[in-house]
């Protein structure tokens, strides 16, 4: 479905992602020790994994166990019909 009130959020995102990396060369020039850079990088993705991890397992059990029931009587019941026709 497409809305139009957050087309331009949605490409502000894609920015984000795709040009965000650009930051990089600009803060290991301006470190005070560039060579903690490689150790700073490994620190840095492990920090934003861990949070996509939180996030992703906090909308599971907020959004998605709750709904599990229904999701489970609606496949029995596509079940049954496949093989009645």
């Amino acid at each position: 479905m497409l809305h139009l009130s957050t087309l331009p959020v949605s490409f502000g995102l894609l920015a984000f992602v795709f040009a965000g990396h650009a930051v990089f060369p600009a803060i290991y020039t301006s470190m005070a020790q560039p060579e903690e850079y490689e150790g700073m990088l490994n620190k840095t993705y492990a920090i934003v994994g861990l949070t996509c991890l939180l996030i992703g397992g906090a909308g599971e059990f907020i959004l998605i166990r709750p709904s599990y029931k229904a999701i489970r009587l609606t496949s029995r019941l596509v079940y049954r019909v496949r093989f009645i026709r």
